[in-house]
């Protein structure tokens, strides 16, 4: 009967390493895209990033200030930043992190389209070392990672979310007029 309890360790030791191989698969399996899109060093610092920085572009000017800390020039992309919050400690921040990373966040077989993106913010990951910057344009639904050149489009639950997350951060900021549709 001795060997009975170390039967027993045996099985529960093997279940465990079998638990943690399914562990492994698993999150690969649910990201793997997501980290080919983004690129290893990015999504490292998207996942564990000390300093989060969230911005809200604009195509207008409110200053005379060329090239000053407020513009942003990432590939041919040249944008004002009209508003700039450090979120690196702001609540729900992990679960954006967590969502960026996932496959499921977005649309992989998207309907082709023409349209030029109006990218309206971006999150800025940094490190002592690196910087990552992903574009966002809420209104086609579209991520990017400058340099990457490549496009992706996000799912409407993520795409929704993710935008209330940012408008929930900038509340009690003054307004913006230059983002407001026009009414024609």
């Amino acid at each position: 009967m001795p060997n009975r309890g170390k039967l027993v360790v045996l099985v529960l030791f093997l279940v465990s390493i079998a638990a943690g191989v399914f562990s492994v698969w698993y999150n690969h399996h649910m990201t793997h895209r997501a980290l080919e899109m983004f690129g290893p060093d990015s999504v490292w610092l998207i996942v564990h990033g000390p300093h989060v920085e969230l911005l809200e572009l604009s195509d207008s000017r409110h200053d005379d200030l060329v090239g000053s800390s407020n513009d942003l020039s990432i590939d041919d992309l040249a944008k004002h930043v009209a508003r700039r919050l450090d979120v690196s400690t702001s609540s729900g921040l992990i679960h954006a992190r967590n969502a960026l990373r996932q496959d499921a966040s977005y649309n992989w077989n998207p309907p082709q389209s023409n349209c030029e993106p109006n990218w309206q913010y971006a999150l800025r990951f940094t490190d002592d070392e690196k910087v990552t910057t992903l574009l966002f344009d809420f209104k086609s639904r579209l991520i990017q990672v400058p340099g990457r050149r490549l496009k992706i489009s996000m799912s409407v639950k993520f795409s929704s979310g993710l935008k209330s997350y940012f408008e929930e951060q900038f509340e009690g900021w003054p307004q913006r007029t230059d983002l407001q549709p026009k009414n024609e």
